[in-house]
């Protein structure tokens, strides 16, 4: 999973395949590690089941009243996230589990980054940053795409593509078509 800005986008991308343990699972076209919100996009990896409670918690839309324009409006939705879940006796968010593996990107419409870990740390990221099984080897990418600008003609979209096509080629826990939302 991989998150980029530019001075006028910016850009959430990810692979189609989820892992278990040392499985692959490539997802049916109609799924996606991507979910658009109306003031942002989120992305999974690890997990599947947290993306699917975090798209039963977007269909209440009470997510839309949440502005996300600081780490602490991240803090105060994924509070809101919990408590949805909490009153409903469902059980998904059983972080301590040491079987599980979740990581999360937010991105939002007024160009901000941001991380989510397994244990509820939000961290915003200037220009870029990637999680999940493949995300050194994006990461790498990015990096050199960002320090050597005058070295290539790559759109932002082609450089994300370019990132997750790494992790592809080199994980063998990622794979599947790439999907990219811009924002």
């Amino acid at each position: 999973m991989v998150a980029l800005k530019t001075p006028k986008n910016i850009y959430i991308g990810a692979d189609s395949a989820y892992s278990e343990s040392s499985r692959r699972v490539l997802a049916s076209k109609n799924e996606s590690k991507l979910l658009q919100i109306k003031n942002g996009a989120f992305g999974f990896s690890g997990d599947v089941s947290i993306k699917n409670a975090f798209e039963m918690f977007v269909e209440t839309k009470t997510v839309y009243n949440s502005p996300l324009n600081t780490k602490q409006d991240v803090m105060k939705f994924l509070k809101k996230f919990n408590a949805f879940f909490a009153n409903r006796e469902y059980e998904i968010l059983n972080l301590s589990d040491e079987q599980r593996t979740v990581g999360m990107l937010l991105v939002t419409n007024n160009k901000k980054i941001f991380e989510i870990g397994e244990d509820g740390c939000v961290i915003e990221f200037d220009d870029f940053t990637c999680v999940g099984s493949g995300s050194t080897l994006a990461l790498g990418v990015l990096d050199w795409f960002h320090n050597n600008k005058t070295k290539h003609t790559l759109t932002p979209e082609e450089q994300v593509s370019a990132a997750i096509e790494q992790a592809i080629k080199y994980r063998e826990t990622c794979g599947g078509r790439i999907d990219i939302i811009k924002l």
